[in-house]
């Protein structure tokens, strides 16, 4: 991963090398899946410790990239296509948003809206109607929380020392927070009970989730809605049992809830090693979970064509045409050693 990350980072210094036609046509790839998670013009406290997020006016020039490159296309349309093995004969997008969060109705959806843009929201059905809080978000807050009332040297101590109870041992605060896993989540409360931080007064107060109103609201306005997991693990330090529960029990609470006729699915963090097995179950001829699934490996290919490959435009502020080019050039680097093919075992 970490070769990738640094691959990448030398093809953006590279992008002016090729035109967008060009990474097209050499790489044959004409079908885009960009995601977000959020876009906001305001500082989101459970967000602001771990990534730069897209403002209304950056979101809308992505959007006009896209419109003017690509056609925008609805979950059912790619369906179609993949479930009928057809190629796209001109350059397509779709867009998806992970994590169900509120600004996906009230800053998100208009915009979309009003330019006649398809979208998909995949949602964590614990966090629906605000219900409890995905712990990378906990972990943003307590490092938001901390730089405005910075614990004395006796409470920092003793946080950090809890921290390394559980084998976190980064070399400061912070960096032990965001290490914290989806397995030692629970360490998170009990930081917040050190601090006397409360994770329900801040559900209460902001209400980051959608509600279920929200997600009803978001269908009648032609949006597609699919499933993100139950909350938010990271799937290959997951069991095989556990990696099948958080998926069809996520997909089963969304399809009674909103009546779907479909079931998408989008990895929480990533699809990194899971195997083979997992995706036989949820494809299954005789008992099919899912009509589609989604991870973030960008322009590759899967060996089961109905997971589809997304990338982020996320991370950071560079814009839509230089994060795309990146991807084209990646995707034509891969190919001269014949890693553009994801193999599950």
């Amino acid at each position: 991963m970490r070769t990738n990350y640094l691959l990448k980072k030398i093809l953006s210094q590279a992008k002016h090398v090729i035109s967008l036609a060009a990474g097209i046509k050499i790489s044959q790839q004409k079908l885009l899946l960009p995601f977000y998670h959020v876009v906001s013009n305001h500082d989101l406290p459970h967000i602001a410790e771990l990534y730069p997020i897209r403002n209304t006016n950056t979101f809308k020039e992505d959007l006009k990239f896209f419109t003017t490159h690509y056609t925008a296309i609805t979950m059912q349309e790619l369906n179609e296509q993949v479930k009928n093995q057809q190629s796209f004969n001109k350059p397509s997008f779709h867009l998806t948003f992970d994590d169900g969060l509120k600004e996906m109705l009230t800053v998100v959806a208009p915009i979309l809206k009003e330019q006649g843009i398809p979208a998909t929201f995949f949602i964590n059905s614990a966090f629906v109607d605000n219900k409890d809080l995905f712990y990378r978000y906990k972990a943003s807050l307590l490092i938001h929380h901390l730089k405005k009332h910075p614990p004395s040297a006796i409470l920092e101590k003793e946080m950090l020392e809890v921290l390394a109870s559980a084998g976190i041992q980064q070399s400061n605060l912070r960096d032990r927070l965001l290490a914290v896993t989806y397995a030692h989540r629970n360490i998170l409360d009990r930081m917040a009970a050190l601090i006397q931080y409360d994770f329900a007064a801040y559900l209460n107060t902001h209400q980051p989730y959608l509600t279920t109103e929200d997600i009803f609201k978001l269908k009648e306005m032609g949006f597609t809605i699919g499933a993100h997991s139950i909350d938010h693990p990271e799937y290959q330090y997951i069991s095989l049992q556990e990696q099948l529960r958080q998926t069809k029990e996520s997909m089963l609470f969304l399809k009674k809830a909103f009546d779907l006729p479909y079931a998408y699915f989008s990895f929480p963090f990533s699809d990194e090693n899971v195997s083979k097995a997992f995706f036989e179950e949820i494809f299954s001829s005789t008992d099919s979970v899912a009509d589609l699934s989604f991870g973030i490996s960008g322009l590759k290919k899967d060996s089961f064509p109905r997971h589809l490959h997304r990338f982020p435009m996320e991370g950071n502020q560079q814009s839509a045409e230089a994060l795309i080019k990146t991807e084209y050039l990646y995707y034509i680097a891969k190919s001269l050693i014949k890693k553009n093919h994801i193999i599950r075992r």
